[in-house]
């Protein structure tokens, strides 16, 4: 009889304690269920301006090889690598003193012709006059004619010659044509250089080109004088440009056309060969949901995002539209003021409940 009453006892305690933890007071069953932490987004238009993304590069906008235009032995070099230069300003010098020699000898071979030639016309002048008169012969008269015509021609060749030497003199000064950066230096100073010969590379960076590559679909979206903003890795901060060429050809290969901006670099911190992210403004989309990426959610090729309601979430396919600075426009499937979740959306599913979590 006791050993009855004991299981009788154990059973009756162990059904009670089932019902306890299985029924609610109304004695329906409850399901244990997990409360989400989540941050959301209240569904606000905006007006987005719309762009085109690309990868560009930098490029310099003139680069020139300065070349040696006399034979000469260096004698100095004034500036090195990586030298900012004006326009004009003087980057070497090759054997001055032999061009001014040459000048200086050009300049008398000049003066005895001129007076070579002096001479000659007073000498026709005279000879004219007794032509004239009949005191000197005809063949007489042409020798002075033809001594007059010699006379002229080489004065001619004298001042031809005074004017190449200049030049050269001139051309021994190696000069900048104009202001930028000097990028390379190929000599040092004794040698001896060649005309035509490399002597530095001179690149102006103020302003930089950047070239990129566009998608053929947006041909009809750009044109010359629109502006453009960049950013580099390497430096912080936006730099603005506008368009100057369009590429006519599309690349068979990509698919795309070049296109080529001016971009201001006063400071020179923009350098040729740098990658550059491009963004080209063609317009304003006026009135669109902008849903931070990691609210909207990808199953089966569908996309669905959570509007929080009385402290659970309603799950929502959406229809989307293009992707811009981390945000995704939601063309259908969000109303105005709804609250949608940003964060915490991949842990979700239709009737979760939530906590909102404020930053």
């Amino acid at each position: 009889m006791k050993r009855a009453m004991a299981v009788f006892f154990i059973v009756t305690m162990t059904a009670g304690l089932f019902g306890c933890k299985g029924k609610d007071n109304s004695g329906g069953r409850i399901t244990p269920e997990s409360v989400y932490n989540v941050r959301v987004w209240k569904a606000v238009k905006e007006d987005v301006p719309q762009a085109i993304a690309a990868v560009g590069t930098l490029e310099p906008e003139e680069e020139v090889e300065v070349s040696a235009e006399v034979s000469a032995r260096l004698t100095r070099v004034f500036r090195d690598e990586g030298a900012m230069v004006g326009s004009g300003e003087r980057l070497a010098l090759l054997d001055e003193e032999t061009f001014r020699l040459k000048v200086s000898r050009a300049n008398a071979d000049l003066e005895r012709a001129l007076s070579d030639l002096d001479f000659a016309f007073k000498d026709l002048e005279r000879k004219e006059a007794l032509f004239r008169e009949g005191i000197v012969s005809k063949e007489n008269h042409e020798e002075s004619v033809m001594r007059k015509k010699a006379a002229s021609a080489m004065a001619e060749s004298a001042k031809a010659a005074l004017s190449l030497a200049e030049r050269d003199l001139e051309n021994s000064r190696v000069k900048a044509p104009f202001s930028g950066v000097l990028s390379e230096k190929y000599v040092s100073t004794g040698g001896y250089v060649r005309e035509g010969e490399k002597l530095f590379k001179l690149m102006n960076i103020n302003p930089v080109k950047v070239s990129a590559g566009i998608p053929e679909r947006y041909l009809g979206a750009v044109s010359a004088g629109q502006t453009v903003s960049l950013r580099v890795a390497p430096v912080i901060g936006e730099f603005m440009g506008r368009i100057y060429f369009i590429s006519p050809h599309i690349d068979d290969a990509t698919r795309t056309f070049e296109i080529k901006a001016r971009i201001k670099n006063p400071d020179g911190v923009l350098r040729p060969g740098f990658f550059a992210d491009v963004t080209i403004t063609t317009g304003m989309k006026k009135g669109i949901f902008l849903v931070p990426e990691n609210g909207v959610v990808t199953r089966d090729d569908k996309r669905f995002v959570f509007v929080v309601k009385d402290g659970a979430v309603e799950e929502r396919a959406v229809v989307i539209g293009e992707r811009a600075m981390g945000k995704i426009e939601v063309i259908k499937g969000v109303e105005e003021g709804e609250t949608v979740v940003k964060d915490g959306a991949h842990n979700l599913k239709d009737g979760s409940k939530v906590n909102v979590v404020t930053d």
